[in-house]
């Protein structure tokens, strides 16, 4: 059984675009990977040899890590973006309250001189 481990680095995470589809596949590549190498290492143990390529679970798992290490990153930068959003709509809504205190003014005196007009 011929195996292949890359372990990604968290640049090339980055480099991807903002779909978390292609980390979610290699995230499932990478638990099928995990899960092949665990049951590799338990048959090693089982029959006494010793297993070839013994770094591969660790650069599974340093991979793994990068991934995670990446969503969080994007899922703290979205928390960011919305913190300011929210805050802009804050000082959106003061400015609207500010406005409409004016132009409460505004309309009644309007509504007095109609009244006047009208009497």
């Amino acid at each position: 059984m011929s195996c292949f481990v890359v372990c990604f680095r968290y640049c090339l995470f980055r480099v991807c675009k903002h779909s978390a589809l292609p980390l979610f596949t290699h995230r499932y590549v990478l638990y099928k990977e995990k899960n092949m190498l665990l049951t590799e290492t338990n048959l090693a143990r089982r029959h006494g040899y010793d297993m070839l390529q013994p770094d591969r679970r660790r650069k599974v798992q340093k991979s793994m890590g990068a991934i995670k290490h990446v969503l969080g990153e994007r899922k703290n930068k979205k928390i960011n973006e919305h913190k300011e959003y929210l805050a802009q709509v804050e000082t959106f809504e003061g400015l609207m309250v500010d406005m409409k205190l004016d132009s409460d003014t505004m309309e009644d005196s309007m509504n007095s001189e109609a009244e006047k007009l009208n009497s």
